[in-house]
């Protein structure tokens, strides 16, 4: 299966190809049965999770409407990859840029270039705002866009739809793995969830750690940076790290160095989502993020990292979370959150149980990581010019 671009590829900027499309929609010309998407609703796999009927009168403020014509572009954190295309009329929030192709672009082309990493990288490098960080429409305008003929455009783009569809039914295998354990975890330790059995998770580490909530100055090549983006179904998704200078590392890692087995808390988009760090990994931690060594005198650090991702934790991160246009948590709530906390013996025969699932789904993640290698190939030879 090949996919190289080969002749006739001009270079037009975004802006002369695309129309972004800001048709705003007043909340009082909202009808009932009309679907809205925010960007809690898009994925960072290119998905739509949900889409929202409302009802009139649901809805404050205004929207920007799109159709099945467009690319959806969520402009907030671009390093999320939220892009998505819709196969329905509605609205949408104006964190999200509806993205009109021009006659010489193909909306499929045009959706896979927008979450290249190199495309992915630059909208975060050149986004703005120190907490809620947004790319303007205007500064992505100025983005170079390559162009091969339209048919060209459209074969890659049905290659590339192909190769991401091996990819994802692989890691769909790997998570249906992952959410099995987390069912067993909530089963078998239902009797230890109450106040006698259970203990602050800040009790059950040695340390844990909040980041320097600071955004890091990236390198080319160095020590790789954990973001929030990075945190995928309970995992860490590498593929589109970025990396800091040891001189950086060390400023921010001056409190604690993160290491393998390390456990690192997302407390932002997505709040409340645990990772274990893999082997072999020093990271630096970016922010809204915090890193907990587990206190193996008293807990398992497979056990927490279940515990953390388990329905009855979950719950508690979920009522006290705060933030109306991004919800969070504060350090002091996470610090808080209770963890029920079985004899050591019950967790061993957890974490056994876990490891021998894990050896059954490791030929699958090797699948998975087999297929991502080979979508992260593909792409770069489509859009190589």
């Amino acid at each position: 299966m090949t996919a190289t671009v080969h002749c006739q590829v001009r270079i037009a900027l975004l802006r002369d190809v695309v129309e972004f499309d800001r048709d705003a929609v007043q909340p009082e010309a909202i009808e009932s049965g009309t679907y809205y998407l925010g960007l809690e609703h898009l994925s960072g796999e290119g998905k739509i999770l949900k889409r929202v009927n409302l009802t009139a009168g649901d809805l404050a403020s205004t929207k920007f409407r799109f159709t099945p014509e467009h690319v959806l572009y969520g402009k907030l954190r671009p390093y999320l990859r939220k892009v998505v295309r819709p196969d329905f009329v509605g609205i949408c929030s104006t964190d999200i840029i509806p993205m009109r192709p021009g006659p010489d672009v193909d909306r499929d082309y045009l959706y896979h270039w927008l979450r290249t990493p190199e495309i992915v990288a630059l909208a975060d490098s050149r986004s703005s705002g120190a907490n809620l960080p947004r790319i303007s429409p205007t500064v992505m305008g100025e983005f170079e866009i390559p162009l091969p003929p339209l048919p060209e455009q459209k074969r890659i783009a049905v290659v590339l739809d192909k190769a991401f569809e091996i990819q994802h039914k692989s890691a769909r295998i790997s998570e249906d793995g992952d959410r099995m354990a987390r069912s067993i975890f909530d089963h078998r330790f239902k009797p230890w969830i109450n106040e006698k059995s259970s203990r602050a998770f800040i009790e059950l580490c040695d340390p844990l750690v909040d980041c320097r909530n600071k955004t890091a100055p990236y390198e080319e090549a160095g020590i790789p940076l954990i973001r929030t983006s990075n945190f995928r179904n309970c995992r860490l998704d590498l593929e589109t790290t970025v990396y800091v200078s040891e001189a950086t590392n060390k400023i921010w890692s001056a409190r604690y160095r993160p290491s393998p087995g390390d456990i690192v808390y997302c407390r932002e988009a997505p709040f409340g989502m645990a990772a274990m760090i893999p082997n072999d990994t020093y990271p630096c931690l970016g922010q809204r993020i915090m890193v907990a060594h587990a206190n193996v005198s008293v807990v398992r650090p497979l056990y927490l990292l279940y515990a953390l991702n388990s329905s009855f934790v979950r719950r508690q991160a979920d009522q006290c979370a705060v933030g109306a246009t991004v919800r969070h948590l504060r350090v002091k709530d996470v610090e808080e959150l209770r963890i029920p906390v079985p004899p050591l013996a019950v967790q061993e025969v957890f974490e056994n149980l876990i490891v021998k699932l894990g050896s059954i789904t490791t030929k699958v993640e090797r699948l998975a990581a087999s297929a991502a290698a080979m979508c992260g190939t593909l792409r770069q030879l489509c859009f190589k010019v």
